[in-house]
């Protein structure tokens, strides 16, 4: 999960959507190997929104 503390938001039980950032061949990106997939939303709210703080987390 991409950004600081970003764990904190998700539950074990919530729904998210993941965007794949892999480079070429669906290898990984970057420096950090392996990491092939980040989370966008939770509950259906934007990830970054929920970590600055402009939005808080929806009940499902």
């Amino acid at each position: 999960m991409p950004g600081d503390k970003a764990t904190n938001f998700v539950a074990e039980h919530d729904e998210v959507i993941v965007q794949c950032i892999g480079g070429t061949k669906g290898r990984a990106k970057g420096d950090i190997p392996g990491i092939r997939w980040e989370v966008i939303k939770v509950n259906d709210q934007s990830l970054k929104d929920l970590r600055l703080g402009y939005i808080e987390k929806g009940r499902r």
